[in-house]
């Protein structure tokens, strides 16, 4: 986690790479939020690269998407929409309800 934080400031993305290297998801999803999720515009210009990195995640996977969708529901529902639908059923209907409202 350290080494992340660290290295965050030079290369964000080489940064969650290393987040990946942590023991399990919830270490994992921690660290993006320090290193990731805490900047608006990386996540909103990495679109893609973003939703890869829930994507890897197991068992913290809704969780991510959850994380991540916020920041384009006012922006781009489309989008925030998509995300939702990349969440297990249960947590795909309460998504999408937030984004419809």
């Amino acid at each position: 986690m350290y080494v992340a934080e660290i290295s965050s400031a030079i290369d964000p993305k080489t940064a969650v790479q290393i987040c990946q290297k942590l023991s399990d998801d919830v270490q994992i999803l921690n660290c993006y939020n320090n290193i990731w999720f805490s900047s608006s515009s990386l996540v909103v210009m990495n679109y893609d690269f973003t939703i890869s990195l829930c994507k890897a995640l197991t068992l913290k996977k809704d969780d991510c998407l959850n994380r991540v969708m916020p920041f384009f529901i006012d922006t781009d529902k489309t989008k925030a929409t998509e995300i939702c639908r990349l969440m297990s059923p249960s947590a795909s209907s309460l998504c999408l309800r937030s984004v419809n409202r």
